[in-house]
């Protein structure tokens, strides 16, 4: 008997939600979230883990990314200057990027990603090439790296069968700079 009271109770919890739920612009086509638009957002480490990638099975470094405010667009107007303007909505979001590990290209891209975070020096990067040539310094570099800020750029190319490609690229603190990003 109690199992069909917990149930009716679980039931009017639901249906009190879905009472409140407004369906009437939601299609199949409806995605749960929006891409976030072409832009710089500042970001922080919020996670970072060595774990197997699902469809090849090689190791990979994964980065979880919070937003911590609305990003920004830089674009150069007629006089050469570089204008920027926020893109709203786009704080606490979450971005997440993932290097797999599976020939020299691929370690090498992740090691010139993470020589992007600078230290205390501006232009001097936080940990050494070192940290990147064994499985135990590449982990505790990434222990390092949790909680360290940076820009991330987010850039959206069509390809010719007029699918999306989005990139997304950290950015160095001197490259902000030089883009008169907030810093």
């Amino acid at each position: 008997m109690a199992e069909t009271k917990d149930f009716k109770s679980l039931f009017d919890k639901l249906d009190g939600l879905l009472s409140t739920v407004d369906l009437s612009d939601v299609t199949a086509e409806s995605a749960g979230f929006t891409e976030l638009p072409d832009g710089y957002y500042l970001c922080e480490v919020e996670k970072t883990e060595i774990r197997e990638s699902k469809s090849s099975k090689m190791p990979m470094a994964a980065f979880t990314f919070k937003i911590l405010e609305d990003g920004y667009t830089a674009e150069v107007n007629e006089s050469g200057e570089t204008v920027i303007n926020n893109i709203k909505k786009t704080a606490n979001r979450k971005i997440f990027i993932y290097y797999v590990f599976k020939d020299e290209r691929s370690v090498k891209r992740f090691a010139t990603d993470m020589l992007k975070f600078e230290g205390e020096e501006e232009g001097e990067p936080l940990l050494p090439k070192e940290a990147f040539l064994n499985a135990d310094t590449v982990n505790d570099a990434l222990e390092i790296l949790t909680g360290m800020r940076i820009y991330v750029h987010v850039s959206t190319t069509v390809n010719e069968d007029d699918t999306k490609t989005t990139w997304n690229n950290l950015i160095s603190w001197k490259r902000a700079k030089a883009l008169d990003l907030p810093c």
